[in-house]
């Protein structure tokens, strides 16, 4: 793997709710990678900063992907993953399936409300905010099950809180007043 290759997988991951395609030794190549770049910071300091810019790269590229797979996993999307996220996801789904086994059999029913504020509760439907479009997002599937986008970059939309929510901590949106 190269500096560039590494860059562009980077940008990839940033800027779309899917995985970046990358070979299937891609968490041996990063290793390989950082290697290589501390045997020039021993033959010459000045790659120092050059090495914490790529570790930090590089602990971002990982970030966003275990984010993108625990996403995926709670939606239960499936991914085209590498065989340890493939191992990751298949046990948090497993956890997310044993957690709703366990909330069937704890949860109290809840009290009977009268026919009007059950028509007024899905008369207010979720909260909604507008956010605006700061990196291209290609179309997925929210927490609810709906199907969201695409959108293109400065596109304003209103969406339902926590979908907006996820977009601007995703870094893919901003909130607009």
């Amino acid at each position: 793997m190269n500096e560039d290759e590494l860059l562009d997988i980077y940008s990839y991951e940033m800027e779309h709710p899917d995985l970046a395609e990358v070979p299937q030794t891609f968490y041996q190549d990063l290793e390989e990678f950082l290697k290589e770049l501390e045997a020039k910071v021993r033959e010459d300091f000045s790659y120092w900063k050059k090495y914490q810019n790529f570790l930090a790269i590089i602990q971002r590229i990982k970030e966003k992907r275990l984010e993108k797979i625990l996403l995926a996993a709670l939606n239960n999307v499936k991914l085209k993953m590498l065989p340890e996220e493939e191992i990751l996801y298949n046990r948090v789904r497993e956890l997310i399936e044993h957690f709703g086994e366990l909330s069937q059999t704890t949860v109290e029913q809840p009290k009977e409300e009268k026919a009007e504020e059950q028509e007024e509760k899905k008369e207010e439907g979720p909260k909604m905010l507008k956010v605006r479009i700061t990196t291209k997002v290609d179309a997925y599937y929210g927490l609810d099950g709906n199907k969201y986008g695409p959108y293109e970059v400065g596109e304003v939309v209103e969406l339902p809180e926590q979908e907006a929510k996820w977009l601007v901590e995703s870094e893919f949106a901003e909130f607009v007043e």
